[in-house]
């Protein structure tokens, strides 16, 4: 008797724990519902006006269906940073729902393949590698037993190896500064053991990027994973609606590139302006905004149960500020501009923002009047000790979105310390081709005492001062 009393705690607790995280779900569907209703009154205000029957017929729905996206959105955007159930604003309830995946949601399921052959004989010596008969058919054998395998390429790659080598040593083959402490001396499997390792660091880094990637394209929930060794990367984007704008993205080249900044006291009074325009833009619209309509006669106890709490939340004194302070400053509310005692900041950094923030942010940007040659990049490390980052002012003087400089001029890259004593520190050091050396040259010397930044795949991984 005393185990069933206690089964039934368990399940109490668990049915509990459930119905707390479910709620987070309603919540998010009741905001949204109320969002497409909003839309649905604007959309019905706009066919009543001359300009909606000035448009042809067929392109009504086009028209139509932009209006409803737009509204949405406002109204989403409206409610991110109230509260609207027990404390919790719109943004982290909509971060605390459930995932809803593929299968109820729909979308778009990509599995990527790294090709660690091509990794294999970028590491070899390539003379041998070139010549090496035994070499290409073990790689040849190892690709081919991949296929409806789950070991990793290397491991295939060193059995094959065995195979067809006759005992031959491998290590000759990978005495190269890539492969670090491997030597003529080295048996197979510390070969292996390094090339397992590089394989993973790859894998990982294309992990990154492709996060980084997805990240900036605005999907929610996205499900990314490794799959073993296999070199292989599932990706999962529940309600995607653009797979060929994704399929571009997730297959693009990363390219390195050098660009230079402008420095935050240039940029900052173009951003005081914005902001007030975008405030002034916000209440215009506001004010020509039908009213929100009303809960719908079909709404659930429990629907009105929330909508109450939500209300309640809203009409709080800190809610009010907030939303005070975010109708008067859009763009500030998400991008915490780079200031000190109410002056530009120094450096190149214009401000910070949330993750969440960062499409809000990038949006906004490109409504507003701003320096001829700005591209606004973020930097790919957050900020210590949370989710913020820093966005940096790139310049682009020739305004054609070409970097002044790229990898294609580095001809040698190499880990070295920076050689202080009791220092620890890694720094990367490169050596350029004849143009590249050059060109940067002449870019240090144009801009002594200001910053170029080091990009990689559209995000800034450091923006050192020259």
């Amino acid at each position: 008797m005393q185990s069933k009393g206690f089964i039934r705690f368990v399940a109490v607790l668990l049915a509990l724990a459930s119905l707390w995280q479910l709620s987070f779900t309603l919540v998010t569907k009741i905001v949204e519902k109320n969002a497409a209703e909003y839309a649905e009154a604007a959309i019905e205000q706009y066919k009543a006006t001359d300009s909606y029957k000035n448009i042809p017929e067929d392109e009504r729905a086009f028209y139509l269906d932009t209006v409803q996206t737009q509204k949405t959105k406002w109204y989403l955007d409206s409610m991110s940073t109230r509260k609207v159930y027990l404390g919790y604003t719109y943004k982290d309830v909509k971060a605390k729902e459930i995932n809803l995946g593929l299968d109820l949601k729909g979308g778009m399921n990509v599995m990527l393949q790294i090709q660690l052959k091509d990794l294999v004989k970028a590491l070899a010596v390539p003379s041998i590698a070139s010549t090496d008969a035994d070499f290409a058919k073990a790689v040849q054998l190892a690709e081919q037993r991949t296929v409806g395998s789950s070991r990793g390429f290397i491991d295939l790659f060193g059995e094959a190896w065995t195979e067809v080598s006759g005992g031959k040593p491998l290590a000759p083959l990978f005495c190269t500064d890539m492969m670090g402490d491997i030597t003529a001396q080295s048996t197979d499997e510390e070969v292996i053991a390094a090339l397992k390792g590089k394989a993973e660091s790859a894998v990982a880094s294309s992990y990154k990027v492709l996060r980084s990637r997805i990240d900036r394209f605005g999907v929610t929930q996205p499900n990314i994973q490794q799959i073993g060794e296999s070199g292989r990367i599932l990706v999962e984007l529940p309600g995607v609606k653009e797979p060929e704008r994704v399929r571009k993205l997730l297959q693009g080249t990363a390219s390195l590139e050098f660009w230079t900044c402008f420095d935050n006291s240039e940029v900052f009074p173009y951003l005081e302006r914005g902001n007030a325009q975008l405030a002034e833009a916000a209440k215009a619209e506001m004010e020509a905004e039908p009213a929100a309509p009303a809960a719908s006669s079909d709404t659930t106890a429990a629907d009105d149960i929330l909508a109450q709490e939500i209300k309640d939340n809203a009409d709080s004194d800190i809610a009010r500020e907030t939303e005070l302070f975010r109708q008067e400053n859009p763009l500030f509310a998400v991008l915490s501009p780079n200031v000190y005692n109410g002056r530009p900041g120094e450096g190149s950094c214009i401000g910070y923002a949330h993750a969440v923030d960062t499409a809000a942010v990038n949006r906004m940007l490109a409504s507003i009047e701003l320096p001829d040659g700005f591209i606004p990049m973020w930097c790919v490390k957050p900020v210590e000790g949370g989710d913020f980052y820093e966005l940096v002012a790139i310049n682009d003087p020739e305004q054609n979105g070409k970097a002044p400089l790229t990898g294609a001029c580095v001809t040698d890259a190499r880990v070295q310390y920076d050689g202080q004593q009791g220092s620890s520190r890694p720094e990367v050091s490169m050596t350029m081709n004849a143009d590249g050396a050059n060109t940067w040259a002449r870019l240090t010397k144009e801009n002594i005492g200001k910053q170029i930044a080091i990009v990689l795949d559209g995000m800034v991984y450091s923006y050192p001062r020259v």
